[in-house]
């Protein structure tokens, strides 16, 4: 085994003669000697957890991760779709990438290990985005059929306002509990902790800065198109009418 370049601690032979028995040095092992080699023998007394992941299981984690995450927001983008308008999906979507990214990069910025844990908390992150984003988008839809005479824009700045409330008390206390938890803990805690902590400043705004401009935006387009379209209708039948 030696020759191959697997070390075992233990080989045992069965009574036959036919089978082995090796028990592998573990990666534990092998950082106690590093370490008692520069410290001196029994300087550690003990390494209460080791975990590795090799560059085959990174990958798979990293794929898993955007399938995990795209499928998220595909399934999100169909439920706004089909309980509001489909104009609606976008400016939610662009929310949940725009979290996600800010998460990531946070993680990328400060050199944090981006584990299963964090994955989670991302996923996490798009889950309470979706919620803010979904009771804000509500609003609208209430006041829409209650203000038929105002503009768009004054509608959704009305239900903003209605919901602001609501969205600082529950991000606020959101915040407050992985504040703590971010500064009490340690270990993967702490990184889903500091992961919820972006996650829920970033989540806050963007379903006011980012999701509802959007569906502003994809409104007055489409009313504009379809004045174009009338527009159009009316100066062909006009035309056809000087031609009779």
């Amino acid at each position: 085994m030696s020759s191959a370049g697997v070390e075992a601690t233990d080989l045992k032979q069965d009574g036959l003669g036919l089978s082995y028995e090796a028990r592998l040095i573990g990666l534990d092992v092998e950082v106690t000697k590093a370490l008692e080699k520069s410290l001196g023998d029994g300087a550690v007394e003990d390494i209460p957890m080791v975990a590795s992941v090799g560059a085959k299981a990174g990958r798979q984690l990293q794929i898993d991760g955007v399938k995990a995450v795209l499928g998220a927001m595909v399934l999100i983008m169909l439920y706004v779709g089909l309980r509001f308008d489909f104009r609606y999906g976008p400016g939610a979507i662009l929310a949940l990438l725009h979290d996600s990214i800010i998460t990531i990069g946070a993680f990328a910025l400060t050199y944090r290990e981006f584990s299963l844990t964090t994955l989670a908390a991302v996923l996490t992150i798009i889950g309470f985005s979706v919620n803010d984003t979904i009771v804000i988008f509500d609003r609208i839809r209430e006041n829409l059929a209650r203000y038929r005479d105002r503009k768009l824009e004054r509608v959704v700045n009305l239900s903003i306002n209605e919901t602001l409330s609501r969205t600082i008390w529950t991000s606020g206390t959101l915040l407050f509990v992985t504040l703590a938890m971010n500064i009490f803990a340690s270990g993967v805690i702490r990184d889903f902790a500091f992961a919820m902590n972006v996650g829920v400043i970033v989540g806050t705004y963007s379903s006011i800065y980012v999701a509802a401009p959007v569906v502003i935006w994809l409104t007055n387009r489409a009313a504009a198109q379809g004045k174009s379209v009338r527009a159009s209708e009316t100066t062909r039948r006009r035309r056809d009418a000087e031609a009779v």
